[in-house]
């Protein structure tokens, strides 16, 4: 199963929004632990979350196959 980002329901680029509808849990967990993340390891987290922002597709071009 792919992992999509979701910019329609995100606040910046939709990675965590598409992570929490990918594991079915809710974004406000998952934007928590993000923002913990970014506070104990801020230059891994940042770059992992823009090199996902990156590589992910959209969710919107799956709806359109």
């Amino acid at each position: 199963m792919t992992i999509y980002k979701d910019p329609s329901s995100g606040v910046f680029m939709g990675v965590i929004a598409g992570l929490a509808n990918h594991w079915q849990v809710p974004r406000l967990w998952l934007r928590i632990a993000a923002v913990v993340l970014l506070v104990s390891m801020p230059e891994v987290t940042a770059l992992a979350y823009i090199i996902a922002g990156l590589c992910m597709p959209n969710r919107l071009s799956r709806l359109r196959d």
